[in-house]
């Protein structure tokens, strides 16, 4: 089989046509940084986010060869994420139940603090009707 790298150049040239796109040249700060983030394990899915510090623990578990496969990973992230909001609603709602009972004394006491000026046996005066 004859070779028509040669021809095909030529042709190229003649009807200025057929050439390659150039390669794109990325910057060595670029390298570098996708270099740590390879290292890290973050660079395919740039830009998803997800809970930082379970996140980074699990890459580091990941290199370091803990989990057999990632149904295991991910059972992991799932028991570790269901702790998390396990811990964290009791919390929230302790504190919604003290913002409560705040708001209520409050309304107590606003309501004592107008009966007590008229005295123990008077009745309020009624308001004047217009």
């Amino acid at each position: 089989m004859v070779s028509l790298k040669l021809q095909k150049q030529l042709a190229a040239s003649v009807l200025k046509c057929g050439r390659g796109k150039p390669t794109k040249i990325h910057s060595r700060s670029r390298a570098c940084r996708m270099k740590g983030a390879k290292k890290k394990g973050c660079h395919s899915r740039y830009g998803t986010a997800g809970p930082r510090r379970l996140t980074s623990t699990c890459i580091m578990k990941v290199k370091g060869n803990v989990f057999k496969n990632k149904c295991v990973l991910m059972e992991s992230i799932h028991k570790s994420k269901a702790e998390k909001a396990r811990e964290k609603t009791p919390s929230d709602q302790f504190e919604a139940k003290r913002a409560k009972n705040k708001a209520s004394r409050e309304r107590k006491f606003a309501r004592r603090e107008e009966r007590l000026p008229q005295g123990p046996g008077e009745k309020a005066p009624a308001p004047a009707a217009p």
